[in-house]
């Protein structure tokens, strides 16, 4: 019930108070599409008369963080709830958008945008996006070569991670045959791309060519992933055999070490260590620079070889890596921290966030191995993370963070409901005067994700919501 609450102020605030900002929705070949963009700021809000700026290009994003196709699932399951017609339509919009995406030789871009154009409102000069008649196609640039959206190589990982929720939605939503084959084409592609020692690459370019960053990196188990999913679905068991060689050489090198190395680690918020040490362990205190995404993707791929082969090594394996997962997440509330921050999950060993969105993503796998390995601790982990998953939204079942929110941004009222930061203390620093509280909302990053990460896993563990 409390849970469902966040996700109706969620689905409110994007679909009704703040839809003239949230919600795109223009023609793509003929076709009728849409999603929420991917950010939006306090001031964008109806009750602002502060001039605001473009923070980063209008776009949608199909990625590792920003999945829209994911969270459409979300909107999809609730119209299914309640009967909504509307949340039907506007989520088959996004997946048809995910669809119109163009293939090449298998591959495809993850993110469609506008450019931003500087304008002057009120005397001062601001960023405002041109219209979808003038839309691109790009990548995440989150990258070591490029911030261009335009110019941002292919990363391998992104279309794993949207294949795998066009499989699921394949799966449990809709049988699309559509999807089926998109991610088919897809993974035909990923077979060639597999290296001698079983890893797959992380970016390529338009050309073909595989940049040197994280050739072997743990990003190779969103593969995985996917083509275990691919191969129950098909019966194709070269996806499987690809799938295991792959885990195996993860197992082998990655796992002793924890080299916990992706795209995030280096090309984020926390770029140091990106010029030298790639790769390298800081000699200080013997370990490399982790990331929390990546022991994730390793426990997911773990427990679907398990499943897929019924070899204790593998849940053993997969064990290990969310244990290592689970020494980012928090388990008490310090006294001086206004927010409720139990459950929730920093992002890395270098860096400051408390209380990411990523946990909302990691919930159901917390419970699953719950529930495989009968280890009560861990439902309970995987429940506090979903529960932190909207502890940053303001409303009124968050007293103590409405208070901050409004300390932060005084003109924030009803219509505001939903709005929800990513994270809390992004800089390293909180204190009760709002110090910590952020400006924007990522709908995919955000409650976005978090309504489909509960919506999800009532459908798959209703026990827990009853």
């Amino acid at each position: 019930g409390e849970l469902t609450r966040y996700v109706d102020h969620t689905y409110a605030w994007a679909f009704d108070r703040w839809k003239e900002v949230v919600w795109q929705e223009f023609e793509l070949n003929g076709v009728r599409v849409g999603a929420p963009q991917m950010i939006v700021t306090t001031r964008q809000s109806p009750g602002c008369s502060q001039v605001w700026t473009q923070r980063e290009p209008l776009a949608i994003w199909n990625q590792a963080w920003f999945c829209s196709l994911r969270s459409a699932q979300g909107v999809f399951r609730r119209g299914l709830e309640t009967g909504n017609e509307e949340y039907l339509t506007r989520a088959r919009m996004t997946k048809e958008l995910a669809l119109q995406f163009p293939q090449e030789d298998g591959l495809f871009d993850s993110v469609i945008g506008v450019p931003s154009e500087t304008v002057t409102i009120s005397g001062q000069t601001v960023r405002r996006p041109a219209g979808w008649d003038k839309l691109f196609f790009g990548n995440s640039n989150r990258n070591p070569v490029t911030e261009s959206l335009q110019d941002s190589p292919r990363h391998i990982l992104d279309m794993a991670w949207t294949a795998l929720h066009m499989l699921t939605w394949y799966e449990e939503l809709e049988q699309d045959e559509r999807l089926l084959a998109y991610a088919g084409r897809f993974a035909e592609r990923l077979l060639l791309l597999q290296d001698r020692e079983g890893y797959f690459p992380a970016w390529i370019r338009r050309d073909g060519s595989i940049l040197p960053e994280l050739r072997q990196s743990p990003e190779s188990a969103v593969c995985v992933t996917f083509l275990l999913k691919l191969s129950s679905l098909t019966r194709d068991e070269r996806y499987r055999r690809s799938a295991l060689r792959c885990m195996d050489v993860l197992i082998r090198e990655v796992l002793p070490e924890s080299r916990w190395e992706d795209f995030e680690t280096f090309w984020s918020c926390s770029r140091f260590g990106s010029e030298d040490h790639v790769g390298r362990k800081y000699e200080r205190c013997g370990c490399y620079k982790q990331c929390s995404l990546s022991p994730f993707w390793m426990a997911q791929a773990a427990l679907a070889c398990y499943a897929s082969t019924g070899r204790e090594d593998y849940l053993l394996a997969g064990e290990r890596c969310l244990d290592e997962t689970l020494m980012f997440q928090s388990s008490y509330q310090p006294d001086g921290i206004p927010i409720t921050v139990v459950g929730g999950f920093g992002v890395m060993n270098a860096d400051a966030e408390l209380n990411d969105a990523r946990q909302n993503m990691f919930a159901e796998l917390i419970i699953q191995y719950g529930k495989t390995l009968n280890r009560p601790e861990y439902i309970e982990r995987g429940a506090a993370a979903l529960r932190a998953s909207f502890s940053m939204m303001y409303c009124p079942e968050n007293p103590a963070a409405k208070e901050q929110w409004e300390k932060r941004w005084p003109f924030f009222s009803e219509t505001d409901y939903g709005f929800m930061m990513e994270n809390y203390g992004h800089d390293g620093y909180t204190n009760g005067e709002s110090l910590g509280i952020g400006e924007f909302t990522i709908y995919d990053w955000g409650n976005g994700a978090a309504s489909e990460a509960v919506l999800r896993i009532k459908s798959h563990h209703r026990e827990l919501f009853e």
